[in-house]
Order: structure tokens, then sequence, then C-alpha cells
């Protein structure tokens, strides 16, 4: 690790457990410390204590009644399980968000956890279902004048397409994807225009 990441570990570490604290912080403080904890490992590329301290996380939400944070740190949590390929767990995770976000009737939320869940269902097979909210996801995100989302759905599905051997759809999606993404420019782009612009004043 860092020397900057161990610094802020254990600061983040010590706002839970130091001894200044003669108790716990209360529920609806404590998850945002877990969070703080989580980004800070997954910054120093420790998934392993990311997932352990969302995990936490979901369930002080849980705790102090907090729903709607809880339906997002869920799809983060997802989201983040499918990128490593535990699409099963990504896949329970998601559900609980998805339950939650259509109760409570968050619809962006509800479009973001069926994106992810194209992927999850994907691998495992489960082809259909994942095309089906792939398409979902796409038409709440248009609804929303969310191009940049949108145009990821129909990445995922381009993706799922082809791995169902649906080339025509999988060719179609991909342009699709490509229209709506042009107008963004990647995140290494804009890092390196920011860095362009600083040595330039």
């Amino acid at each position: 690790l860092s020397r900057q990441g161990e610094l802020g570990r254990s600061l983040l570490s010590a706002a839970l457990e130091g001894p200044a604290l003669r108790t716990p912080p209360p529920a609806r403080i404590r998850w945002r410390i877990q969070q703080a904890v989580a980004f800070q490992a997954s910054a120093e590329g420790d998934l392993g204590a990311y997932f352990d301290q969302m995990e936490l996380c979901a369930a002080s939400l849980e705790e102090s009644g907090d729903r709607r944070n809880e339906a997002l740190i869920r799809s983060n949590m997802g989201h983040g399980l499918q990128g490593v390929g535990e699409y099963a767990s990504a896949e329970r995770w998601l559900r609980e968000a998805l339950v939650s976000a259509e109760r409570l009737g968050l619809r962006s939320v509800c479009a973001m956890v069926k994106q992810n869940l194209v992927l999850a269902l994907a691998g495992q097979g489960a082809l259909r279902e994942a095309l089906a909210l792939g398409n979902e996801a796409a038409t709440l995100f248009r609804e929303h004048g969310d191009t940049r989302h949108e145009g990821g759905s129909h990445y995922y599905l381009a993706m799922t397409y082809a791995q169902d051997g649906d080339w025509p759809n999988a060719q179609r999606a991909a342009q699709s994807a490509v229209g709506l993404l042009a107008a963004y420019p990647s995140v290494r782009a804009r890092s390196e225009e920011r860095r362009v612009g600083k040595e330039c004043r």
C-alpha cells in the first residue's frame, strides 16, 4: 500500500474503532464511514476488503432504514461482483436492489440495476432474460434523456447478442452504442485533456 493509502485507511478505521469513541457511531453515520473505507480499499486494489466493507455498509443502511441508499449500495456491490466474474452473487445483490428500487419508485436506479443484470445473467447463460432487461434499461435511460447510460446498455446488449450468436442484432446494438457514446470522451482522454490544460497555464 502507498503511505497515503495506509494513512487514509488508518484514519477511517479510527473513526469506526478508535479509542476516542466510547460507543460505535449510529448506523446512519456508520455506513458513510464504511463506504469511505470500501472506496479506499478499491483504490488500493484490495477488492476483498472492498466487498467486505460494502456488505457491512448495506447492513448499516438496512439497520438505519435508509432504503434508497441501501438500493444504491446493493447495485454498486452487484456491479463490482459481476466485474470479477462472481455472476451468481452479483445477481443476488442486484435483484435485491431492484426490488427496493421498484418499491420506492426509483426509476433511474431501476434502469442502472437492470443494465448491470445483463452481464450478471449473461455470464450464467440466461441470455433471454439478459436481453429483455438490457432493452428495458435502454428504454428507461432514453426516457430520462441519459444518452451515456443508454449507450452503455446497447454496448452490453451487443455483447449478449454476440454471445447468443445473433450477429445482426449484435451489430445493430453495437452501432447504436457507438452513435450514443461518440460524444463522450473516455476517462483517460478527459484526464489527459486536464493535464495538458494545466501545463499550458
